[in-house]
């Protein structure tokens, strides 16, 4: 059961059971849930785990459930999730490898939808001077 679902209410939810977070991580992967509740629960839990009501691995878990994830208010709010496991890495740089492990899994689908044509600073400024 999702509680707050399209963010009517001005409060956060904090799942607690197992149970539950598996649920809501079951219907983020499926993208069962609305764009807007996909986004409320990515902001609750960080805000939870800043606040230190849950580890921040909670937060980074239900991130993992978002590789499918194409919303662009969406990966907002991804993004700073992952910006703040930068202060992670400066406390313990072995988390390093394996934050770019969950980057590099939430990124891939939208890298091949967007698609990405790497080009070499040379080839950059011969196709200018053409």
């Amino acid at each position: 059961m999702l509680i707050n679902t399209a963010a009517r209410g001005h409060y956060i939810v904090r799942y607690v059971t197992d149970k539950q977070k598996k649920a809501v991580v079951d219907m983020i992967s499926t993208q069962t849930l609305g764009e807007a509740d996909r986004l409320i629960l990515l902001n609750g839990g960080s805000m939870l785990a800043r606040a230190g009501y849950e580890p921040y691995g909670n937060i980074l878990a239900m991130l993992g459930a978002y590789e499918n994830e194409a919303s662009e208010p969406v990966w907002d709010m991804m993004s700073l999730i992952i910006g703040e496991t930068r202060r992670f890495i400066d406390l313990d740089e072995t988390l390093e490898d394996q934050i770019k492990s969950l980057v590099r899994k939430l990124i891939t689908k939208q890298f091949e939808r967007l698609g990405w044509e790497a080009v070499l600073a040379h080839e950059r400024e011969r196709q200018s001077d053409d």
